[in-house]
C-alpha cells in the first residue's frame, strides 16, 4: 500500500509493518498518517536510514521539509 504513496521500495514493507495500517484504510488517510509520522517511527522501522527515507518521501510527495 505504501508503494502506491511513493514510499521507496526498500522502506515500504518495514514501515507498513511498524505502522500497523489496516488494509481497508483509504489511501488519503494513510497519506495523512505518513505526513504526521514522527521521524522516530521512521528510524524505529528502518534504522538510521529512516531519516533519509523520510526526506526522500517528502520530496517525492512535494511535502515541505522544515529543517
Amino acid at each position: 500500500m505504501l508503494r502506491l504513496l511513493d514510499v521507496p521500495r526498500a522502506a515500504a514493507m518495514p514501515l507498513a509493518n511498524s505502522m500497523n495500517i489496516p488494509l481497508d484504510q483509504p489511501l488519503t488517510q494513510v497519506r495523512r498518517s505518513l505526513r504526521n509520522l514522527p521521524e522516530q517511527q521512521w528510524i524505529e522501522a528502518l534504522g538510521i536510514n529512516g531519516v533519509v527515507y523520510k526526506k526522500i518521501w517528502h520530496l517525492l510527495e512535494g511535502v515541505e521539509i522544515n529543517n
